[in-house]
């Protein structure tokens, strides 16, 4: 099966939420002719949200074995597209769930924007926080240093001094954030969408050793070893309803979730 665009998204606990996420997906100009995988990383299988999409034939939902995370989620997804169903695409789109496409004509867009520019690997849209009223792109503008690793490792050494860092963080006074221009070369965006060259990642899809955080920088790292761009779009315009998963305090779940992948990331890359 060919396609222009493979969506991938993943459901945890909050069927409600996924299902808004499928009728804003449906919404898109011809994702009649693309596919959606919903990959369930609920504990128990969610067969209220199996029989809602018994009616397409574009959409699929698959489970793990066990809740492996985002993106490891997300890569299972493809894989099952890859392997079982056989489907070929120019685009590949990792999604969270608790997002909506505001751009109706964003498979059109996405494609012709690769077709293009051939040095792009990802593209970045505009990404907007309903709940925290922000933009989200870029996660990153430019490569993080390694003294910058070494700094989030200290604060990540203990619950109390991380969940106070974040706390002040939440609180303080917020800068303007000063967006880049379109088509403007990024480090990293932000992972609640991740809009792939198909050619680039089919086979080689992004790393997925951690659970919950990296992958923003994972995505990123494999573009620097490929000598490719991530490029902002903000004509292509996501909005993300913040919170809808993971909850918005840092609790020690999410802390020992960031404290693994900030010592994975410091020693499966290089930094200076």
């Amino acid at each position: 099966m060919i396609c222009r665009s493979l969506f991938i998204t993943v459901s945890y606990n909050n069927t409600k939420v996924t299902e808004c996420y499928i009728n804003s997906w449906r919404k898109l100009t011809h994702s009649e002719e693309n596919f959606l995988i919903i990959v369930d990383n609920s504990k128990k299988e969610d067969v209220l949200l199996q029989e809602n999409i018994k009616q397409y034939k574009n959409i699929y939902y698959l489970r793990q074995s066990e809740n492996k995370g985002y993106m490891a989620g997300c890569n299972f997804g493809l894989e099952y597209a890859k392997n079982i169903l056989g489907i070929k695409c120019d685009s590949i789109i990792y999604t969270n769930n608790d997002i909506t496409f505001e751009t109706a004509d964003f498979i059109e867009r996405v494609n012709c924007k690769f077709e293009h520019a051939l040095e792009l690997a990802v593209i970045a849209p505009s990404i907007w926080d309903i709940n925290e009223n922000k933009e989200l792109n870029p996660f990153m503008l430019k490569r993080p240093s390694l003294r910058r690793f070494k700094i989030m490792k200290a604060i990540y050494t203990l619950y109390v001094t991380a969940k106070l860092v974040d706390w002040i963080s939440k609180h303080r006074p917020r800068k303007k954030k000063i967006l880049p221009s379109p088509e403007t070369a990024i480090y990293a965006p932000h992972g609640s969408i991740f809009i792939l060259r198909g050619s680039l990642f089919y086979d080689y899809a992004p790393d997925d050793s951690y659970f919950l955080y990296g992958e923003e920088i994972s995505v990123a790292e494999q573009c620097v070893v490929m000598n490719k761009k991530i490029e902002i779009d903000s004509n292509i315009i996501i909005y993300h309803h913040s919170h809808a998963t993971t909850g918005g305090g840092l609790s020690l779940f999410t802390y020992k979730a960031k404290k693994n992948a900030i010592n994975y990331l410091m020693t499966r890359y290089t930094w200076c």
